[in-house]
């Protein structure tokens, strides 16, 4: 399998450990020549035109004539005219005006242009095997060694003795500074493959119906053996029905029919249908308008999604049950709590995709919208009180489900009439059952917004009597901010107390006690503004001039809208 090749000699490939070192430096020397330019090359073949007892006359490219020394043709048995054999140009003329060349230098020569051609190209060589080593074996081609380890033999076994035996093997590794070089025998089988299985790609159109064996079966398709050569056929060109694994239909040693859909010459890889070669019976239902918006249908389970239901309505028709269409009450669905694959369960249709071939189905279809009814209307009336269970923490709030499986938002100003609400987790937990009231229901949106807090009385109503404008209390300090401070009351109520109108500001931290004077005192807000017990009110509800407050910033507001119950 070497092939003659008349390209150009680089220097580096000359391995001198494996060669005489002078013969080496002859060969490198001549090469550096510059004159030797004529040939633009090194390594010809030359044609055996006469043979003598002591030399031959060889022709180079039909124009000149060289002898060889019959001491050099030693490796060569019974030579006869005609014959061609490589040589190494040394000089263009001597004295006599002759052309030197040389049989063993070419030898050494056409050997690494052979091994840098399998190394580049993948021609295949052959070696003997000359010594083992720890690891592999030694395997001499032409006086060059090459290293083969024992994982790039096929079939080896440890123990066996291959010493002597002769080898195909493709060089792997060359290497740059030592020249030493790696081959395998695996790489053979390789090559090999790829060539028959390129035979195969260029003998194969699209459209044609090929016959394989099923050699092997995996979760992604069957493996056909067609030629010698393994091709897949994907799980999705097995049946028009959907299948979970190719066992379903296929077994090991089968040979069946496939149609090829697509041959990709560059990768090797053929694209095999069995599906294609039976009617799609899309075609047919849909044809004939078997199946129509509004048609409900006794349906299997075949798939369960992250995204939804896959039913199969009819022999080999399916249709998805998108997640949002299993129930109206929910809207992150667990599919798994509805349904399990292979169910037998009922679907309405309710889109027709025909052009992708696609199907929508609906569960909760099947019933009416209770987000629509009288019932529910009546039932999530603003006002009516419910048991929720806590299925989701928000940083607004938290995602209660009521009895009857619908969802609502508890948003955190409506967690407590009294208590500032920093952090959901402190108020509330996942899997906590809690009574709550309704406060508004938006049947377009689907959105139900309750409360915790409305299930008890506002306690600001109950005391407005006591904190009338210009009422002393006692309270603490729980907050405070360069511009205002959290003021704890009686019955847990906070209010906030300006710097402007505290008598002495600076002196307060948190945790001092203080009494202050109610400025404002507003229940539907609610709002408790206070001042220095030193403060006047005016009859109006409105300090005096000297201890009015400043306008209240956007940085204000914002701090003061984390304050909860202000």
């Amino acid at each position: 399998m070497e092939t003659r090749n008349e390209s150009c000699f680089n220097k580096k490939i000359i391995n001198a450990a494996n060669h005489d070192k002078s013969v080496i430096d002859s060969i490198l020397k001549q090469v550096e020549q510059k004159s030797l330019n004529l040939f633009n090359k090194f390594l010809v073949s030359a044609k055996i035109t006469e043979i003598y007892d002591t030399f031959i006359v060889v022709n180079l490219n039909d124009k000149y004539d060289a002898t060889i020394k019959k001491s050099e043709l030693k490796d060569v048995e019974n030579p006869k005219v005609g014959d061609y054999l490589d040589v190494f140009i040394e000089k263009l003329y001597n004295k006599k005006g002759q052309l030197i060349i040389s049989k063993s230098k070419g030898k050494i020569v056409r050997s690494w242009a052979n091994v840098y051609e399998s190394k580049n190209n993948n021609l295949i060589l052959e070696v003997k095997i000359t010594e083992k080593t720890q690891n592999g074996f030694i395997g001499d081609y032409n006086t060059i060694k090459m290293f083969i380890s024992f994982n790039q033999i096929s079939n080896y076994s440890e123990g066996d003795d291959l010493i002597g035996e002769k080898l195909n093997v493709i060089v792997t590794k060359i290497n740059k500074f030592t020249y030493n070089v790696i081959a395998s025998n695996k790489a053979v089988q390789e090559v090999k493959r790829s060539n028959i299985e390129q035979n195969i790609i260029e003998r194969i159109e699209v459209g044609q119906i090929i016959e394989g064996m099923v050699s092997s079966i995996t979760s992604y398709g069957a493996f056909l053996n067609i030629g010698g050569i393994d091709f897949l056929l994907h799980i999705n060109e097995i049946s028009w029905k959907h299948i979970d694994s190719p066992n379903e239909i296929l077994k090991i040693g089968d040979i069946i029919k496939v149609v090829v859909l697509n041959v990709n010459k560059e990768s090797g890889k053929l694209n095999l249908s069995l599906k294609q070669l039976t009617p799609n019976p899309w075609d047919k239902i849909i044809g004939e308008n078997k199946v129509k918006v509004g048609d409900v249908y006794e349906g299997k389970v075949v798939s369960i999604v992250d995204y939804g239901i896959f039913v199969e309505i009819l022999d080999c028709i399916e249709g998805l049950v998108h997640m949002s269409e299993i129930t109206w009450s929910e809207k992150n669905v667990k599919i798994t709590d509805y349904v399990k694959l292979k169910d037998i369960i009922k679907v309405k249709v309710i889109n027709i995709d025909l052009e992708n071939k696609r199907i929508g189905l609906s569960i909760k279809q099947l019933t009416e919208d209770p987000w629509l009814s009288e019932e529910f209307k009546k039932t999530m009336a603003e006002g009516t009180q419910h048991k929720g269970k806590v299925i989701d923490l928000k940083e607004s709030g938290c995602i209660v489900k009521l009895e009857n499986g619908t969802e609502a938002l508890v948003h955190t100003s409506d967690f407590s009439w009294t208590k500032k609400v920093t952090k959901v987790s402190e108020f509330v937990n996942i899997g906590d059952v809690i009574d709550v009231v309704i406060l508004s229901t938006d049947n377009k949106l689907r959105r139900i917004l309750c409360g915790i807090k409305q299930v008890t009385e506002n306690p600001w109503k109950t005391f407005a009597k006591e904190f009338e404008v210009g009422t002393l209390h006692k309270g603490l300090i729980v907050h405070k901010t360069p511009k205002y401070s959290i003021v704890k009351l009686e019955h847990n109520l906070e209010g906030v107390l300006y710097k402007d109108k505290c008598d002495d500001a600076k002196n307060i931290t948190n945790g001092s006690e203080i009494e202050v004077r109610v400025i404002e005192f507003n229940p539907d807000v609610p709002k408790l503004h206070l001042a220095g017990k030193n403060v006047k009110v005016t009859k109006n509800n409105e300090v005096s001039e000297k201890n009015k407050k400043t306008k209240l910033t956007i940085g204000d507001i914002a701090d003061l809208s984390n304050i909860g119950d202000i």
